[in-house]
């Protein structure tokens, strides 16, 4: 055909379109405008079905919605729900799965299997179905992020998408934080939360006993968490030792003070915990680094010490944890306290074990139940009703059972297990490996925060699943990377056989 009657035709029906899509809105009638969208964006996503991967990537920490989308669907889940549909299309087309299966995929498998037959004798929680339980959410986030471990590696994105989808996901955390500190300074929440998941601020009353609240900013931690993750997938670490490149330490002090800001003592520790680990893969550890290191981590406290008592009382509560350290009051009580109702909590937690030590509760709940354990703010009540106990084993014992306690530690070690044997095989793109190495890095902190220190399955396992799904989809595009001639001469081949 000629091009010049394509362009005709194609630019009469975009007129055509045009005009009645507003006359249709201009009518108050939108039901045909959405669903042209709609078409549109399914030609887009079937043309292009990686963009669908590219945008879960991108908007996985930035907490955005769009008006009339139900619940606490955000558009994360709409694209990961399009990257789903995508992989079916593929799978459908080909009739072949094009990515290896491996005992951890296959634990995986057995992990939401178990979690489904939890939810059918428990009740899922979905009360759109009917449900007089509350809670179905969480086994959609849990389920749909399982998913995208098997979706991302086959929808994948082309290797130079890769940095810009990383690099997007950092830029766009800081919509949480914009979202919260507007709640703050006096914006409805509700007028924000049409199109920002906001969480606001988490306030500690203090005043009866210190005369001062102590204020955190939850999402701050969560944003400097993914800041981390988008400047050392982008950075190696060698460029934290290079004067010329004293950005990069800027910005890790940057994303330090933003977790401090949070006042989760626990955000961090692992903010410093994740770099430390993205050092020591990368090899960038030599003996003159380490005593630079050693004299500014000492340098560093020197000053904390000295301002400690006149910085904000979140980032006084973050630090809390440094012996010696002076804070004001109200910091070190509520500091205490935290740890105090983390104690009682799980001493009500193992009660309840033996009465759910096969089946488990499920990840549902009773949400008359929960409304009654709002009047006591500062108890544990609520902490038992919705699950979030606050330890990896509890969460998984009593609200899997010990089949679930089984397969979701076994499950969590092979992963890491799996991916420190592919960071360590030979690599056709370093920006690939840099970035993988990074998301290695995180996944084995959660790993061992979620055995040792804090854990709940609803905090913990949909973010988990998405940075494996993100590992496997790094280690796919880097097997499909052609046949380069390095600097030197040398060729960097498929091997994919060495998996």
């Amino acid at each position: 055909m000629d091009s010049r009657i394509l362009i005709f035709v194609t630019t009469a029906l975009a007129v055509l379109s045009a005009t009645i899509i507003g006359v249709a809105v201009g009518s108050g009638e939108y039901l045909f405008p959405v669903l042209a969208v709609l078409c549109i964006l399914a030609v887009l996503f079937i043309a292009k079905p990686e963009i669908s991967t590219f945008l879960t990537v991108c908007l996985f920490a930035s907490r955005l919605n769009a008006p009339g989308l139900p619940g606490q669907f955000g558009l994360y889940e709409i694209a990961a729900m399009s990257t789903l549909a995508a992989m079916l299309i593929v799978l459908v087309f080909t009739r072949q799965i094009p990515i290896k299966i491996g005992s951890a995929h296959w634990l995986l498998i057995a992990f939401c299997t178990w979690l489904m037959v939890i939810g059918y004798c428990r009740g899922f929680g979905l009360r759109f179905l009917g449900s007089d339980l509350w809670g179905g959410y969480v086994y959609i986030q849990v389920i749909l992020a399982a998913a995208l471990v098997f979706a991302i590696p086959i929808v994948n994105m082309p290797a130079v998408w890769w940095r810009r989808a990383i690099f997007a996901m950092g830029a766009l955390s800081l919509i949480p934080v914009f979202a919260d500190l507007l709640t703050v300074y006096g914006f409805r929440l509700g007028y924000i939360n049409l199109f920002v998941q906001a969480g606001g601020v988490m306030s500690s009353d203090l005043t009866a006993e210190t005369g001062q609240n102590v204020d955190r900013l939850s999402s701050a931690g969560t944003t400097a968490q993914t800041l981390l993750l988008a400047l050392l997938a982008l950075v190696h670490t060698r460029n934290i030792f290079n004067f010329r490149s004293l950005w990069v330490s800027g910005a890790l002090i940057f994303i330090l003070l933003l977790s401090f800001v949070s006042g989760f003592r626990l955000m961090t520790a692992t903010v410093i915990l994740i770099t430390f680990l993205v050092i020591l893969l990368q090899r960038t550890l030599t003996p003159g680094r380490v005593i630079a290191c050693v004299i500014g981590c000492l340098i560093g406290l020197g000053v904390i010490y000295q301002i400690a008592d006149a910085l904000p009382p979140s980032i006084q509560r973050a630090i809390s944890w440094l012996p010696g350290v002076q804070i004001s009051q109200s910091a070190s009580i509520d500091a205490n306290a935290t740890v105090s109702w983390r104690l009682e909590l799980w001493q009500e937690a193992v009660k309840e074990v033996p009465e759910y030590l096969w089946l488990g509760r499920g990840l549902a709940f009773n949400g008359d139940q929960l409304v009654r354990s709002f009047r006591d703010i500062s108890g544990t009540e609520w902490a038992m009703v919705t699950g979030a106990f606050h330890n990896g084993y509890l969460s998984l014992i009593i609200l899997t059972g010990i089949p679930g306690l089984v397969l979701g530690i076994a499950l969590m070690v092979s992963v890491v297990i799996r991916h420190w044997r592919l960071s360590n095989r030979r690599w056709n793109s370093s920006q690939l490996h840099t970035a993988h190495q990074v998301f290695l890095a995180v996944t084995a902190t959660t790993t061992l925060v979620f055995l040792t220190v804090y854990g709940d399955i609803n905090s913990i396992f949909p973010s988990y699943f998405l940075f494996w799904g993100i590992m496997e989809g790094l280690c796919k595009a880097d097997e499909k990377e052609s046949v380069q001639v390095h600097s030197d001469g040398r060729q960097s081949h498929d091997y994919a056989h060495l998996e």
